[in-house]
């Protein structure tokens, strides 16, 4: 093929006959967008437009001469290239030539990218060339990738949406309905393609359905009814949106609806509506101050009694107002301390006080209460008061005994909540302690034995921690051990050194001379002085000069009882207030920083030791806290552990393991494994019946609280299944609160094994199931 040039500038113009062909084809193939790459028989690239160069990055001196597998074809492609050119020169099929196909090319850079090609072969005086027609089509596979993709989206949209989605063409007939809403309308997708919608819809909804069509087709804008499907299980409540889809011309050409299930929705709103009217009509007739106030004092709501209690005509006199307008001053002082106790505690809170009703003195019962947003941050006080002055003179000849009860009750809430805190560590602290304890013994001879016994000495105490919050949910007594009393004041300085010290505090111990151990609970009473000392820290916040807290100790003459005393030289605790100190939830703290809760908790722990604190003078300013325990040993005397795992005989037994807490059975079975006792383990109170279908058991480890069925059924189902067995039942327990427990322990009559454990625990606890069973060694 002659070398390709620019048009003649020369050759006269407007006259085809004059216009040579050669010049034509040249001229075409130089202005062509498409690239135009010709080879002759040996495949060696004779043309190259220049569209190709701009596509393919190489000049078309550069590529002159050479195969096209060396230049614009991929690595990958060149030999199938080579054996098609072959196969074709030699007579054979021609699957390229002639048609437009998809395939890769390879830019000078050596970047791949699709192209589509169309080979035409030609002769030129008895020569045979073939003529390659190219286009980079990667903005269109990169189109049409994107629009794959978009499909897909949408069809996952339209398959997955929890709502019933459908398009109809405006002759009412369905094109397209999703799954959701195929079954929301009892039947099958594929078969409703196709037909009319009005064959499915009830016909108590056409004419609502016709309106929103009409009204779409009119205006081109969404329209939302509600409509009623009657069910096989009860009538439904739709929310339809109905939507156009338009052609490019804006021309509606089909209806879409996007129906969603609203039927709870709407129950739960006239059950809440019923609920308001109740609640309004309660509100408005009770025989009682009832309100709601903001934070500042100002009342957004109060009923009609309360509102002529204090003086008004009708409730809306009241809105608005400031309650603070209406109180005295020891009554908004009153009502001051009442919320801030509220804010810091999170509780309702009642008092007693008397108030100036229409003339006469009353004594108010007041209940304040915190009203909580959806996050639980506390936005109003709402408050409930009543006129008990005719029970007043009665109750006065009782109100020493209802001031105990009244403490009592505040700390069995406390205990309350410490136990649900307590509750909800215990598992992973039972995971931490027996993980620590099985690692102890398996890396016993090992540098890694020590900080294991770090590990394990520090589960040990956090444990000890837990479970004393579960005794003073349950009331119980502290657990006892002999402990030397200096050591116990080295532990709560060792704890508070550091604060002290960053706050510029000056400390000293004064221990025994002779130490001596005493029986207590170690965690407890450390604890207190703990709680002790960081107050008199507190004390000492902001004051000028120096500071500094003594801990000193002694025993009584005639040696009965020890004294640990806590003093400082702060500012001393004010006379006013001395006597309400170890009352629960008071406090002189500022709102925010203290919950009051110290020092009511360190007064029952030291009672619950058969002790006392006390408030004692302290000379020179200050303020002195004394803490009594007896000093008498009662009988309880240091015991060495019982058989060592590593030493327990080997033992033949198969346990059942019922947990919930994977993690807690598979400890169990660790625990258990070195005694030679192989375990099954079941995750809830029918798993484990199933278990005892398939295998029989020498003892069972089970869980207290579990769902489904808890350990509570799973031992009256098993009493009646296998008695033997039932008898050979552990609890495993960290639930003090669940309703049931006590009453069931009581009439199970079953050991107890509390959350977190210990290793030996659990196998003292199955070497005595094994030989109360008679198991052979």
């Amino acid at each position: 093929m002659a070398h390709i040039s620019d048009p003649d500038p020369s050759r006269p113009a407007g006259n085809p006959a004059a216009l040579d062909r050669s010049h034509l084809a040249d001229a075409i193939l130089y202005s062509a967008l498409d690239c135009i790459v010709v080879a002759d028989a040996e495949g060696r690239i004779v043309e190259f437009n220049p569209a190709a160069e701009r596509v393919f990055g190489r000049s078309r001196a550069e590529v002159l001469g050479r195969g096209m597998e060396d230049t614009i074809v991929p690595p990958a492609h060149r030999d199938a290239h080579s054996r098609g050119m072959a196969r074709y020169l030699a007579g054979g099929e021609a699957r390229v030539l002639g048609r437009r196909v998809e395939i890769e090319g390879m830019h000078a850079s050596g970047r791949i990218f699709p192209v589509e090609l169309s080979i035409t072969e030609t002769r030129i005086g008895g020569e045979r060339f073939f003529v390659a027609t190219l286009r980079d089509i990667s903005e269109k596979r990169a189109s049409q990738d994107d629009l794959l993709q978009a499909r897909a989206s949408l069809q996952a949209i339209f398959d997955n949406i929890p709502a019933a989605l459908y398009l109809r063409d405006r002759q009412d007939n369905l094109v397209m309905i999703n799954n959701w809403g195929a079954r929301f309308l009892g039947r099958d997708a594929a078969d409703m393609i196709g037909q009319p919608m009005s064959k499915f819809r009830e016909p108590q909804n056409n004419a609502g359905v016709c309106a929103a069509d009409d009204n779409i087709a009119r205006t081109g804008q969404p329209e939302t009814r509600e409509f009623i499907y009657h069910m096989p299980g009860g009538d439904r409540i739709g929310l339809m949106t109905f939507f156009p889809v338009s052609d490019g011309k804006g021309e509606v050409i089909q209806i879409g609806g996007m129906l969603i299930d609203v039927t709870e929705h709407v129950r739960a709103k006239d059950q809440l509506d019923d609920m308001q009217h109740l609640l309004a009509s309660i509100f408005d007739n009770i025989p009682a101050v009832l309100y709601l106030r903001e934070l500042d004092g100002t009342f957004v709501t109060v009923n009609t009694f309360g509102a002529a209690v204090m003086g008004q005509t009708v409730p809306a006199q009241m809105i608005g107002r400031s309650a603070r307008a209406l109180d005295s001053e020891d009554e908004a002082l009153i009502a001051r301390q009442a919320q801030a106790t509220v804010l810091t505690t999170g509780q309702p809170f009642t008092q007693e006080y008397r108030r100036q009703v229409q003339g006469r003195e009353v004594v108010v019962m007041n209940t304040i209460f915190p009203i909580r947003d959806g996050s639980g941050a506390i936005i109003r006080i709402g408050g409930f008061a009543t006129d008990v002055t005719e029970l007043y003179d009665a109750r006065n000849q009782l109100q020493q005994a209802q001031e105990s009860l009244h403490q009592s009750e505040k700390l069995a809430a406390l205990g309350q909540l410490l136990a649900g805190v307590a509750h909800e560590l215990n598992n992973p602290l039972a995971v931490v302690l027996g993980r620590a304890a099985i690692l102890q013994e398996k890396l016993a001879d090992t540098p890694h034995a020590a900080p294991l016994q770090k590990l394990r000495e520090a589960a040990n105490r956090c444990a000890r921690i837990v479970k004393t919050f579960l005794a003073m949910a349950r009331q119980t007594g502290p657990r006892r051990q002999l402990v030397e009393v200096n050591e116990l004041i080295e532990s709560a300085l060792e704890m508070t050194t550091y604060g002290l010290r960053s706050a510029g505090i000056a400390w000293n111990a004064a221990p025994l001379a002779q130490n001596r151990k005493i029986e207590v609970d170690q965690d407890q009473i450390v604890q207190v002085l703990i709680n002790l000392i960081l107050n008199a820290q507190h004390a000492m916040a902001g004051q000028t000069g120096s500071h500094w807290i003594e801990v000193r100790s002694d025993l009584s003459a005639d040696h009965r009882w020890l004294n640990i005393e806590v003093s400082d030289n702060g500012p001393g605790v004010p006379t006013a207030i001395a006597h309400r100190i170890f009352d629960p939830f008071f406090t002189t703290k500022p709102v925010g920083q203290g919950t009051g809760l110290g020092l009511s908790v360190c007064k029952s722990m030291i009672e619950a030791h058969g002790g006392k604190l006390q408030l004692t003078d302290t000379p020179g300013g200050g303020a002195t806290f004394r803490v009594t325990l007896p000093a008498l040993i009662t009988g309880t005397q240091e015991t060495d552990e019982a058989m060592a795992a590593d030493s327990a005989p080997s033992l033949r037994g198969r346990f059942l393991v019922v947990d919930d807490e994977v993690e807690i059975a598979a400890i169990l079975a660790d625990c258990l494994a070195p005694l030679g006792i192989e375990c099954v383990i079941a995750t809830d109170g029918l798993s484990a019946l199933e278990r005892l279908k398939e295998a029989s058991f020498d003892a069972v480890f089970c869980d207290v609280s579990m769902p489904g069925m808890d350990g509570i059924a799973f031992h009256r189902r098993l009493q009646d299944l296998d008695p033997v067995l039932a008898r050979h039942l552990v609890f495993v327990s960290g639930d003090v609160l669940h309703r049931d427990w006590d009453r069931a322990k009581s009439a199970a009559d079953r050991t107890t094994i509390e959350k977190p454990f210990d290793p030996q625990q659990v196998r003292e606890t199955a070497l005595h199931l094994l030989a109360s069973r008679g198991t052979p060694s």
